[in-house]
């Protein structure tokens, strides 16, 4: 076994070191979360999808549920 392990000119001593993680606090401006709690709403993501359009396509582009009622909103083709 050798007496002592380098690496890139480091002495290795076998110990083991983790570094601590810098938080960063959130910024003290209202964020639109802030909005929807504020108002008993919990905060959710909207996405989007793009896709390619052809000109034979006729259907819906999209469609859209309340998850209140399960109301369904159809867009126009």
């Amino acid at each position: 076994m050798p007496s002592s392990f380098a690496l890139n000119g480091v002495t290795c001593t076998g110990g083991v070191s983790t570094p601590t993680p810098t938080v960063t606090p959130p910024p003290s401006s209202n964020q639109p979360c802030d909005i929807y709690a504020s108002g008993g709403t919990p905060c959710v993501a909207a996405h989007s999808t793009t896709r390619a359009l052809y000109a034979s396509y006729n259907g819906s582009l999209y469609q859209v549920r309340r998850s209140s009622d399960n109301t369904t909103r159809t867009s126009a083709s």
